[in-house]
This record gives structure tokens, sequence and C-alpha cells, in this order.
């Protein structure tokens, strides 16, 4: 008897023999025998699944400056045809110093993959390119600067404090750690620049934080201290808040950033302890 069962990619087949009274037992079948059933099993590859194809570009844009015919050596890939001369005329715009000058924009279609480009077609004309138009991406990208935040210090610096004591927490000015950035918006180079503008220490004991513009200093000139009142351990954290500027590349005149940035410094925990009095046995001599 013969059985066959298939399931997904797995093939067993069950072959059911009687030997004969002088075999002397199950036949070698040059598999797995038990008794008189022998059982074999077959694994079919996998079907090959492919790979899902990209979606066809089918309009592209591109900025080209004025009088160059297309493609020249840079733009060959662009895939026109120059057989005629044909070159762009889109009118470059004549910008003053604070703007960035943006060449005319073209585009260009196609109805598939396999159909050819049609030519390029001007959309718009070029263009000046300022500060107030970069500002609203300047100040979501602001918010995302790795701005290093400035370090802080406690005094008493020992890694403990006394109740009812002046604990003393500063950071560096802000000129100390003024940074700049160079990044791209909207496609155009800008500087960026941020400064230090206000501090919150917060004291770590559910206290109201220190608000200040205020960096504070080092004993003896400090200006920004807590008393605690109670023991425990305690962790003094800096909330940083940035103001920026930044201009395009190239331009003289700095812009405001709307909005600012905030970092955050976390200094080693500390243990406020409470001293006591003691009499003992002493000379002041």
């Amino acid at each position: 008897m013969l059985k066959i069962a298939s399931a997904a990619a797995v093939l067993v087949v069950m072959v059911q023999v009687t030997a004969s009274e002088d075999a002397g037992g199950p036949l070698d079948l040059g598999g797995v025998a038990d008794g008189n059933e022998f059982r074999l099993v077959a694994e079919a590859p996998a079907p090959e699944r492919s790979k899902p194809e990209s979606a066809a570009q089918l309009v592209d844009y591109r900025r080209l400056a004025d009088g160059i015919c297309v493609p020249t050596d840079e733009t060959a890939v662009l895939g026109d045809d120059c057989a005629a001369s044909r070159t762009t005329q889109g009118g470059e715009a004549d910008c003053p110093t604070e703007a960035q000058t943006l060449e005319p924009l073209y585009t260009r279609t196609r109805d598939s993959a396999d159909d050819p480009w049609s030519p390029w077609t001007l959309v718009e004309a070029g263009t000046c390119l300022t500060a107030a138009d970069l500002a609203p991406e300047m100040e979501r990208e602001f918010q995302t600067l790795p701005i290093t935040p400035p370090a802080m210090t406690v005094q008493p610096p020992s890694g403990w404090t006394l109740v009812h004591f002046d604990t003393i927490a500063y950071t560096e000015p802000a000129d100390a750690t003024a940074q700049t950035f160079d990044i791209t918006l909207l496609g155009v180079p800008v500087e960026v620049r941020a400064e230090s503008s206000e501090f919150t220490f917060d004291f770590g004991d559910g206290s109201t934080p220190v608000v200040t513009t205020d960096p504070g200093a080092p004993y003896p000139d400090q200006t920004v201290t807590h008393s605690y009142s109670d023991v425990g351990r305690r962790t003094i954290s800096l909330s940083t808040t940035w103001t920026g500027q930044f201009r395009i590349v190239g331009t003289p005149t700095w812009s405001d950033i709307t909005g600012t940035a905030e970092t955050t410094t976390t200094a080693p925990p500390i243990d406020v302890l409470q001293a006591q009095s003691r009499l003992v046995e002493s000379t002041l001599d």
C-alpha cells in the first residue's frame, strides 16, 4: 500500500510492503525502515520571491543656470538633447548681498519608466532667497542642534555638604560656551551660532529651582547658593536655555532665531549631612 501526503513544501511518502516468508525481516530500501513501513520525507526548496521594484521616477526637477546647453558634461545624465543647441533661459535673479541666489527651476516628466523624458520646462525664474524665507525652518532645526551642555561645579567639592549651610553651584559664562554650526536648510548652506541666555539650577530637594541669567561664581564670590533643611542624598541639575542667530553663508547679516533650545547638565550626587557638636577633653592652647 502506498500513501502520499503533502503539506506546504514537505512531501511525505509512506510505503508499506509485505516481506516474503524467506526475506528474514524488513526490506532494505536504502532509507529508514520501521517494521514493514518505510518513511521518506523530502523537502522542496522554498519558491523564490521577487523583490518589489521601486516606483519609477516620473517627475524630475533641476535648478539650471541660464545659457547652458542641456545636457552639459555634468548634466548629460539628465537625458536631454543638445543637437539643436537649446539653452536654458530662465532669467537669473540679481540678488543683494543679504540674499542667496537660486537658479531657475526646471521640470520634466514621462508617462512610465520605459518612456522618454519630456523636454525641460521652466517652472520658476531665478529668485532671491533671504533669511526671512528660511526662518520657520531654522526655528525647527535649532531645537535639534547638538549643542554641548556647559559644565557645572558644586561646592563644597568633596561630594558632601551640611544642612543649613550654603551649597554653591555655578556654570560657565555665555562667552565661554558659545557654539557655531554649519548646516544646510532647503539646500542652502547656513551658519548658526548659539549662546546660553538663562540658567535653571535645581538642587534636587523639591525646593523651587533658581532661575537666573547669572551663571554663578565659585567661593568666595558665589552668587547662586542653596541651604538644605534635611539630610539625604541629592542630585543637582542645570537646565540651560540657548538663543541663536543665523545667516546664509556668504552674506554679512545675522538674523535672530525665533524660539530657544534647551540642554541639561547633571552633577554627581552629594550627601547632605547633619553636623553634631561634641564635648571633648582638650585645652585651647
